[in-house]
């Protein structure tokens, strides 16, 4: 059967008798104002400390309440086909734009408008809601968004496992019973109990719900850092682990030094050197009929400067120092512009050193030269001593291999790179580590001296 939905009837005559809902936001909009006045004038400065308390759970009993007018107004945009006037394929675009609400928030909104929005069938009769329980929960204001994410996350995991209906909306009752009492953190513990309860880990039914729910998702901020996210299928996640648990090693910042790395800073870095390392790897499918390659416009005064921004095809922002670290690992072509912005031309990615150097790396430098550093050759990265940007051959004589967490951070810990007399790498210390700045050789090469 065919459904529409809408709010209480009770709400729809008041709107009517008030000239609206334009009016009632005009009211709402009026004494919303004279609460923020008081607040601002000092009147929670009156009130007595059990008084402040009751207006701190009143008004975030109001704030749960809004999501009462996010379901309606989704369900509305979406009976209209609102989407398709702003050619739009979902609601979830039309939110981003409309609102300026990020795609996750926009995404929330909308499922949980299908989830707690009250119904009628075409003949005006009322349905209940998928949830009425966490429906009349947050009808109080008694759940927050948040609450009701857990809550419909678990309960939809007992759908899918083949539970009883009757037995879904008890377990719906008792949970919102404890969203009246517990945080969202502590609520989904709860519900991660319930779940481990009710649906054993063994049958094939929670299997396929991890299958289902897989994700993954990269999200660029405005900083020009990426923020992760998503949820791993066991499989996947078993072999996230064995390629990055090991990279993911402390590892030293100089001959004797401790690694000052957080753990949760050098999985970011393994993360990274994976990635490296399949870009070196050259096993990465064509994209759009060319090797995966990355190309980057940048001006050439900021190139040499190592100063400003390039701007990849995709429209992610690298420093200049970033671009010339990930052009000796990845095919990139540097697109020189003028001041003005014009094209002097398109490079080629000659920055890279070709089999033939690299094995000569690998026989001469052994792995990592960077003082103290074990890791093997397959590991790392080829690093130009003299800079590329500032006319560094791509030679023998004027490279060495780093692994990738030193050839991100040496610079950054004022550590500096030549070739010493024996035609060996030499890393000079900052003064902090050592005063006379004597040059340090990795064990590995001191025999070939």
């Amino acid at each position: 059967m065919t459904m529409t939905t809408t709010l209480d009837p009770v709400p729809t005559a008041v709107a009517a008798e008030h000239g609206g809902v334009a009016a009632l936001l005009d009211e709402l909009d009026a004494a919303l104002g004279r609460v923020v006045a008081a607040f601002e004038s000092g009147g929670l400065q009156r009130e007595s400390d059990d008084a402040l308390l009751e207006v701190l759970r009143r008004v975030e009993a109001h704030r749960n309440r809004l999501a009462l007018l996010d379901h309606a107004m989704v369900d509305e945009v979406q009976v209209r086909e609102l989407g398709l006037r702003l050619m739009l394929r979902h609601t979830k675009g039309l939110l981003m734009r409309v609102l300026r609400i990020p795609a996750g928030e926009a995404r929330a909104r909308v499922e949980a408008a299908e989830l707690l929005r009250r119904r009628t069938d075409l003949n005006g009769a009322p349905l209940v809601s998928r949830r009425p329980a966490v429906a009349a929960a947050q009808r109080d204001g008694a759940v927050s968004a948040a609450q009701v994410r857990v809550l419909a996350e678990c309960l939809s995991d007992l759908e899918w496992a083949g539970l009883d209906p009757d037995q879904v909306a008890e377990v719906e009752t008792a949970l919102v019973a404890d969203a009246r009492v517990f945080g969202p953190a502590e609520l989904r513990t709860v519900t991660e109990q319930v779940t481990d309860l009710l649906i054993p880990d063994a049958t094939p039914p929670r299997d396929d719900l991890i299958r289902e729910r897989r994700c993954l998702a990269l999200h660029p901020t405005r900083d020009g850092s990426y923020r992760l996210s998503g949820l791993l299928t066991a499989g996947a996640g078993a072999t996230m682990w064995a390629v990055l648990s090991p990279l993911a090693a402390p590892r030293p910042e100089g001959p004797e030094g401790p690694d000052r790395r957080s753990s949760a800073q050098r999985w970011h870095d393994a993360l990274a050197d994976a990635g490296d390392r399949l870009l070196r790897s050259g096993d990465l499918p064509d994209s759009g009929g060319t090797p995966a390659t990355i190309i980057a416009t940048i001006t050439i005064d900021d190139l040499l400067n190592r100063t400003g921004h390039a701007t990849t095809a995709d429209g992610v922002r690298l420093s200049a120092a970033e671009l010339l670290t990930l052009a000796s690992e990845a095919d990139l072509i540097p697109a020189f512009l003028s001041s003005h912005g014009a094209v002097l031309d398109l490079g080629r990615s000659r920055r890279i050193a070709n089999r033939t150097l690299t094995h000569a790396l690998y026989a001469r430098d052994g792995g990592c030269t960077f003082p103290g550093c074990e890791h093997p050759a397959p590991w790392c990265e080829r690093h130009h001593i003299l800079d590329w940007a500032q006319g560094g051959a791509t030679a023998l004589h004027n490279m060495t291999l780093l692994c990738g967490y030193h050839h991100r951070e040496f610079a950054a810990h004022g550590w500096t790179c030549r070739m010493g007399p024996h035609q060996l790498p030499e890393w000079i210390p900052p003064p902090h580590v050592d005063p006379q700045r004597t040059p340090i050789t990795n064990h590995r090469l001191v025999k070939k001296k």
